[in-house]
C-alpha cells in the first residue's frame, strides 16, 4: 500500500496535532522541575499573588508600563488554583507555548498563501514544527518566570494574524471587527510584556514586503503602505505613550533590570555589544550546542574588530533582505520565496529591535528573547530550502547512475578512472562520488580518490568527491544520496558511486543507482562461492578487471564461472539478464564494452518503465533511510541514555547481562526520555 504524508492523510491540522504531542513529550520532563533563579521574585517571594485583588483587569496606564500586569495575573490564577506548586506554572508555560505553535502556523500559513506560494500549508507546518522543537526554546517554555516571553509571543502572533485579516477587509465591517480584535490582542500583549511594542513594525513590513503575486510596481506598494500606516497608527501611538511611561520607569527606579543607569554601558555600547548577540543567538539556532541558562557575555565598549565583523554581517543580512524584495517587486513573475525570505530575516531584527537594539538591558544576551524572533530564521530557512529542492529536482533524474563495488585489490580507482575517461572522450559529463573507509579506532579517512585517479581529476569534464564512510554500515557516505542529486542538477550526466569495498554489508549503493556494477579481481571464486555472496544478486553487469598478461586465462575462467553461476540466480529487472564482461583498466581492453552494456542496461528499463519505478521506489527507501538514521542519532544523543550506556556496556562485557537485556533497557531509557 502506497504511503502517505501526514498532510495528505489527516491534513495539515491534523500533522499540527501530531507536532503538538511530539512538543508536549519533549518538554514533559520539564513539568517536574522546580523553581530556579527568577522565580523566586516572580513567583515564591511574590506577594502581589496572594493579594485578594490580585485576580483583576489592569488599567490601561498599567498595560502600557513595565509591570506586566497580565502575565502577573495569569501567575495569580496558577497560584490561587495549586499554590506554589511548580508542576502547575509549567504545565501552562506548555499550553502557552503548545498555543503560540497553533498560532505561528495560523499566522504563516495565509502570509504564504497571500505571497502566492504554491506550498503554503506544508512550509507554514515545518516552520512551526521547527518553533516547537527547537531546543533554543526550551529557557522560555520550561522557565516558569519567563511565561511573559512565551504569552506576549502567542498574542504578538495573534495580533498580526488578526491586523493581516482587517487589512484584506480594509473598509468593510469584517476588516473594522478584525482590526479591534488585532488591537486588543497587541494591548493584551504589551500587558504581559513589552517585546510586543514592535508588533507595528512587524506588521508594517509584512504589508508591504509580503505583496500579493497580482501587486507589483510603486502604486500598490505606496498603497499598502499607507494602509498599513493607517491600522496601525493608534497603536503606534498608544506605543510612544509605553515608551515614556517605561523611560520615566528607568529614571525613578534604577534597579528595575533595564535602563540608561542600570548598567555601565551607553546606549551606543549597548548597540555595539547587541551586534555580536545577534550572532550569537543566530549560531545558536543554526548549531544549539553551547545553549546556557545564564549566560555571561562579554559587552563591547568600541568598534573592534568583533564589532565591526558583526556589524558588517548585519548589514549584509539586512542587504540580502532588499536584495530579495527588490527582485520580487521588479520581477514580472510572482517570486513568493523572495518575498517571504526578506520578511523572515526582517521580522528577525524589528522582533528583537526591543531587547537588542540602543537600551540597555543588564543581561546582554539570554536565549528565551529569540523564542518569537527565532520565526523570522525558521521561516527564511525553509522557503530558501524549499525553493532550493524543487529547483533542483526537476534538474535531476536525466543522469545515467552507476553504482561501482568490489572487494580490496579489485582494483576500483583504476578501473573508474578508465570508465570515465572513455566517458569524457565520449562527449559526457563525469562526477565521481568515492567513499573511502573511515578507521573504526580513529575516525579517519585517507581519501586519496583523486590522487589515484590523477588523470581523470585533470579533466574539465569530470568532478572527483571523496567522502568518508564515517561507519555507514552500507558502504557509502549517509549524505551520497544528495550529492548525487546535486551533481545531476549541475549538468552530470553520469554519476558513478564507488563504494569502500567490504564484501556482503556493501548493498546501500544498489537502493541509490539505477546499474549496480560488481568489479571483480581474476580466480575470485568458485560457482559455489559466487551464489552465496549475496552482494552479487544484486549486480546487474560483472566485470573481472586485470585480463591481461598473464591473469587473462584466468580472468577468463573467473567470467565463465560467474556467468554459470548466474544462471541459478533471479535477475533483478525481469526486462535484464545480468552480463558478465572482462576487461583490463590498465590497457583499456574492454572498457568501451563496459559502456555499452551500462547504456544497453539504461535502454532496456527506460523501454519497460522499470527505471521510473525502480527510481520512485529509491525514493521512497531514502526516506525512511532517513527516519531510521535520525533515531538512531536521537538514541546515541539522549541525555537519558548516555546516563545508562557504560555501566549497560561493563556489564555486558563481564557477562551479568545479556545483550538483548541491555538493548531494551537503554530503549526504555530513550522511551522515557
Amino acid at each position: 500500500m502506497k504511503r502517505l504524508s501526514l498532510a495528505t492523510r489527516f491534513g495539515p491540522w491534523g500533522a499540527l496535532a501530531v507536532l503538538l504531542a511530539a512538543a508536549a513529550v519533549a518538554y514533559g520532563p520539564a513539568l517536574a522541575g522546580p523553581f530556579v533563579l527568577d522565580d523566586w521574585g516572580s513567583i515564591q517571594a511574590n506577594m502581589r499573588l496572594r493579594q485578594p485583588d490580585a485576580i483583576r483587569p489592569p488599567s490601561l496606564a498599567e498595560m502600557l508600563g513595565p509591570s506586566r500586569p497580565v502575565t502577573e495575573v495569569t501567575f495569580a490564577i496558577d497560584y490561587r488554583a495549586a499554590g506554589l506548586d511548580p508542576a502547575r506554572f509549567h504545565a501552562v508555560g506548555l499550553a502557552l507555548h503548545l498555543a503560540a505553535v497553533v498560532l505561528a502556523f495560523a499566522f504563516l500559513a495565509p502570509l504564504l498563501r497571500r505571497a502566492g506560494h504554491p506550498r503554503p500549508r506544508g512550509v507554514a507546518l515545518v516552520v512551526a514544527g521547527i518553533f516547537a522543537l527547537h531546543p533554543i526554546q526550551a529557557e522560555a517554555v520550561a522557565y516558569a518566570a519567563q511565561r511573559s516571553e512565551v504569552l506576549a509571543s502567542l498574542l504578538y502572533l495573534l495580533a498580526l494574524a488578526l491586523l493581516d485579516r482587517a487589512a484584506a477587509g480594509w473598509g468593510t465591517w469584517r476588516g473594522a471587527a478584525t482590526w479591534a480584535g488585532g488591537a486588543i490582542a497587541w494591548l493584551v500583549a504589551m500587558g504581559a510584556k513589552t517585546i510586543a511594542i514592535s508588533v507595528p513594525g512587524a506588521f508594517v513590513v509584512d504589508q508591504v514586503v509580503v505583496a500579493p503575486a497580482t501587486e507589483r510596481g510603486a502604486a500598490p506598494l505606496r498603497r499598502r503602505a499607507l494602509r498599513a500606516l493607517a491600522l496601525v497608527a493608534p497603536l503606534l501611538a498608544l506605543g510612544a505613550w509605553s515608551a515614556s511611561l517605561h523611560f520615566r520607569s528607568f529614571a525613578e527606579n534604577p534597579g528595575g533590570g533595564a535602563g540608561f543607569s542600570e548598567t555601565p554601558l551607553s546606549a551606543g555600547a549597548y548597540f555595539l555589544t547587541q551586534l555580536r548577540v545577534h550572532w550569537l543567538y543566530l549560531r545558536l539556532l543554526a548549531w544549539p550546542r553551547g545553549l546556557a541558562f545564564d549566560r555571561f557575555f562579554e559587552p563591547s565598549l568600541g568598534p573592534d574588530g568583533a564589532v565591526l565583523a558583526a556589524g558588517a554581517g548585519v548589514v549584509a543580512l539586512l542587504a540580502l533582505a532588499a536584495l530579495l524584495w527588490a527582485r520580487a517587486e521588479r520581477s514580472p513573475d510572482p517570486r513568493p520565496a523572495e518575498r517571504v525570505a526578506a520578511f523572515g530575516i526582517l521580522f528577525w531584527f524589528v522582533a528583537l529591535s526591543p531587547t537588542s537594539s540602543f537600551v540597555p538591558v543588564t543581561d546582554l544576551a539570554v536565549e528565551h528573547r529569540v523564542y518569537l524572533a527565532s520565526l523570522g530564521p525558521f521561516l527564511a530557512a525553509t522557503v530558501g530550502a524549499d525553493a532550493l529542492l524543487h529547483r533542483l529536482l526537476p534538474s535531476t533524474g536525466a543522469a545515467t547512475r552507476v553504482g561501482i563495488s568490489g572487494a580490496p585489490g579489485a582494483g576500483k580507482s583504476t578501473f573508474i578512472e578508465a570508465l570515465g575517461t572513455h566517458v569524457c572522450d565520449g562527449g559526457h559529463r563525469v562526477a565521481v562520488l568515492a567513499v573511502d573507509p573511515s578507521s573504526r579506532r580513529s575516525g579517519g579517512s585517507i581519501l586519496g580518490d583523486k590522487t589515484r585517479m590523477e588523470r581523470l581529476a585533470r579533466r574539465p569534464e569530470a568532478f572527483i568527491r571523496p567522502s568518508p564512510s564515517s561507519g555507514s554500515l552500507g558502504g557509502v557516505a549517509r549524505r551520497t544520496r544528495e550529492a548525487l542529486l546535486v551533481c545531476e542538477a549541475a549538468g552530470f550526466d553520469v554519476v558513478l558511486v564507488e563504494t569502500v569495498g567490504v564484501g556482503q554489508s556493501e548493498m546501500t549503493v544498489a537502493g541509490m543507482v539505477d546499474l549496480f556494477l560488481l568489479l571483480l579481481a581474476p580466480a575470485a571464486g568458485d560457482e559455489l562461492q559466487g551464489v552465496k555472496r549475496g552482494v552479487v544478486e544484486l549486480a546487474e553487469l560483472l566485470v573481472v578487471n586485470k585480463a591481461d598478461g598473464d591473469l587473462l586465462p584466468a580472468a577468463r575462467r573467473t567470467a565463465a564461472d560467474y556467468a554459470s553461476a548466474l544462471r541459478l540466480l533471479r535477475p533483478r529487472a525481469a526486462a535484464w539478464s545480468p552480463q558478465v564482461l572482462t576487461c583490463s583498466a590498465l590497457t583499456g581492453h574492454g572498457v568501451p564494452e563496459v559502456w555499452n552494456a551500462i547504456e544497453a542496461h539504461r535502454a532496456v528499463l527506460a523501454g519497460s518503465g522499470e527505471l521510473e519505478a525502480r527510481r520512485a521506489a529509491q525514493a521512497t527507501e531514502w526516506m525512511w533511510s532517513e527516519v531510521t538514521e535520525g533515531l538512531l542519532d536521537e538514541l546515541r544523543h539522549d541525555s537519558h541514555v548516555a546516563r545508562e550506556v557504560r555501566r549497560l556496556e561493563k556489564a555486558v562485557a563481564a557477562g551479568s547481562l545479556s545483550a538483548t537485556e541491555a538493548a531494551q533497557r537503554l530503549l526504555r531509557a530513550f522511551r522515557s526520555g
